[in-house]
């Protein structure tokens, strides 16, 4: 499976050859996509964060282990290394925006794992799909049309005003897809697993049982992890790793902290059962991975 490592590697396979401004941002109107490679369609990841923004829209998508085929009038979300593929008919789109950001881009320093706690929509299993009211389209629209056209200008502080437009659309996007919000209906376990993802960063610093997470969720063990599986396809046990890893390696890069100091931060009373917890996921010691 193929992974874009950099924006531009996939605005490569699009075909799209205007220049960008950053590195870490770009964006597109589906009416620029014509001859795109068929890699694009296929399974893949991406290392940097997208918003797929759909007026009218003729493809179904699939991502992670989330399918949604009624595409008009929508927006949905992709997280770093999250599988996004296009089914059906083999085409982008007809109207509509896609913007590419890496965390960098919103503030220097900023992991990606700031990024996943500061905005919901982007957790590593939330339901990234959601229909959108007249009233929010039209914002939403009006924001992007913004941030296009401010791109195409390239003028001075166009950079500048384009993360203050990103900044402010991702703070309205968190309003409105807040859990409990009518901007879509979720299935029990498509709810479940997003409340569950909720409770983990919540407690992030400390090493909680299934069984706590599923009373604060007032169901059992075994239905919290029969919900998790069905709407992630992996255990709940490994969504919390996941978490984990993710909060480690951002102490482990934008930090100072000692290896102590991050043990310590992340709840174990001894480093050696910290490196060992990293180096049995990812292979390599914390130390191993900050120098890297």
């Amino acid at each position: 499976m193929i992974t874009y490592k950099t924006i531009q590697d996939l605005f490569d396979d699009l075909s799209i050859s205007k220049p960008s401004i950053s590195d870490g941002f770009n964006i597109y109107k589906y009416s620029e996509l014509e001859e795109v490679n068929k890699r694009i369609f296929e399974p893949h990841r991406k290392r940097f964060f997208s918003i797929n923004f759909h007026v009218k829209n003729v493809t179904a998508r699939r991502i992670g282990y989330t399918y949604f085929d009624k595409l008009d009038r929508s927006i949905n979300f992709n997280s770093p290394m999250q599988i996004f593929n296009i089914e059906g008919e083999k085409r982008i789109g007809k109207e509509g925006f896609g913007i590419f950001f890496n965390s960098e881009f919103l503030k220097e320093g900023t992991h990606r794992f700031n990024v996943i706690c500061q905005f919901p929509f982007f957790k590593l299993n939330a339901i990234p799909y959601y229909k959108l009211t007249d009233e929010h389209f039209i914002k939403i629209n009006d924001a992007m049309e913004r941030i296009y056209t401010e791109f195409i200008k390239d003028e001075k502080y166009s950079l500048d005003i384009i993360r203050a437009e990103l900044i402010a659309l991702l703070f309205f996007l968190k309003r409105i897809t807040r859990i409990g919000s009518k901007t879509i209906e979720l299935r029990r376990p498509e709810k479940i697993t997003l409340k569950f993802e909720d409770l983990i960063l919540r407690d992030i610093n400390s090493d909680k049982t299934l069984a706590y997470y599923a009373k604060k969720l007032n169901i059992t063990p075994a239905y919290l992890a029969e919900c998790v599986k069905k709407t992630t396809g992996t255990t709940a046990k490994k969504v919390v790793i996941d978490y984990k890893i993710l909060q480690a390696k951002a102490l482990l890069k934008n930090t100072d902290l000692s290896i102590a100091e991050i043990s310590m931060q992340m709840g174990y009373s001894e480093a050696t059962n910290f490196v060992k917890f990293f180096r049995q996921n990812q292979g390599v010691t914390p130390l191993a991975y900050r120098n890297s």
